[in-house]
């Protein structure tokens, strides 16, 4: 199973300093890569003087990026990346701002420190579980529909519903399961079928085992 920063609960920014330079540092999901640009766009305005904002995301594993924002190569973007990596967190992203204090870190320095305030974000942020899922769509008759649905609550799965002629659904559930369940949903639609695959977040997520709450 793979993590992500709550969708529901942005983590809480962290705050370093290294011979007088000041690092700011947090960390949010991301849907896609659009959502980094309003989110760099709400961390200047909020941070407007500072020399760089430097970024790291992950969406799906392969995909991912990252930036130094003018920092030398490698020195900031670079640790971030592989600190979400490391976390195996997916559809996540760091932001660390930095005001230069006038005194050169070096690039061994600026890579610690760059990585520290990510670490820092990180074990602030609320985690959660994020799992390959599928997402299973069928038309089920009114008849069937109670007994399902309490079938569905009882698993903690929440269906996106709407009543028509009959009760049309769209159910992700964790990718291994998507057999058993596309089998129950089969017996109320012979049509039920796979209409999607991705990463999705289940209720109960377990605990990170690296950080977060």
């Amino acid at each position: 199973m793979a993590w992500t920063v709550d969708p529901a609960r942005p983590g809480p920014e962290a705050r370093l300093e290294v011979s007088r330079s000041r690092f700011i540092a947090a960390a949010r999901h991301l849907t896609a890569p659009g959502d980094l640009a309003a989110w760099l766009a709400e961390r200047r305005a909020t941070w407007p003087h500072a020399r760089h904002y430097v970024w790291a995301y992950r969406l799906d594993p392969g995909q991912e990026r990252a930036t130094d924002d003018h920092e030398p190569a490698g020195t900031a973007g670079a640790p971030l990346l592989e600190l979400l990596r490391e976390r195996e967190l997916v559809f996540s992203g760091l932001v660390v701002v930095r005001y230069f204090g006038g005194i050169k870190l070096g690039r061994g320095g600026l890579a610690r420190a760059y990585r520290e305030a990510g670490e820092a974000a990180l074990t602030a942020a609320p985690l959660a579980g994020w799992r390959p899922a599928r997402c299973l769509g069928c038309v089920v008759p009114y008849p069937a529909w109670p007994a399902l649905e309490r079938r569905l609550a009882a698993a903690g799965l929440e269906p996106e519903v709407e009543f028509g002629a009959a009760v049309a659904l769209r159910l992700w559930v964790p990718a291994e399961e998507a057999g058993a369940w596309q089998a129950v949903l089969t017996a109320a639609d012979p049509g039920c079928r796979v209409t999607a695959e991705g990463w999705h977040a289940f209720a109960a997520p377990s605990p990170h085992p690296q950080g977060g709450d």
